[in-house]
């Protein structure tokens, strides 16, 4: 008895300790679009305004100045999720949580990307979905995008 006892407790503390090296960050949406100035799939951090004008253009770097100032970039950075260019409507990207999970150097997001389903109606346009959080800066070196189930 005392063998499986010790077994679980240790599961038991590791879970736990596992659970506290991670932090819940709360992100905001500051931007999103079907037809993003980005044609590959692409997921960056972005950490000035300076660097979003050249990465997302002028007209969509003039819209996030409206709302983000260069302190804000003192404290956060965007992240730049970009599906790339696609054949059709249809397609998108969907956050499962407005929490991010940092654990050690790497920051998490819990998203879906969305894909028309096999057969439906869709029009035939090219598109490219993008989306752009806020996220407070903190030890992340690397973001990593986690597909919702």
């Amino acid at each position: 008895m005392k063998p499986v006892f010790l077994i679980l407790l240790s599961g038991l503390l590791l879970a736990c300790q596992t659970q506290a090296n991670q932090h819940k960050l709360k992100f905001e949406q500051v931007y999103q679009s079907n037809q993003c100035p980005i044609y590959e799939p692409r997921l960056q951090t972005i950490n000035s305004l300076v660097e979003a004008k050249k990465v997302m253009g002028p007209s969509i770097a003039s819209q996030l100045a409206s709302k983000l100032s260069s302190e804000d970039f003192e404290t956060q950075s965007l992240i730049l999720i970009a599906m790339g260019q696609k054949s059709s409507s249809g397609y998108g990207i969907e956050f499962g949580s407005e929490y991010a999970t940092l654990s050690a150097d790497t920051l998490y997001l819990d998203l879906n990307f969305i894909q028309p389903p096999a057969g439906a109606m869709v029009a035939t346009v090219m598109t490219s979905p993008c989306a752009l959080i806020a996220v407070k800066r903190l030890s992340w070196t690397q973001v990593v995008a986690e597909k919702t189930e």
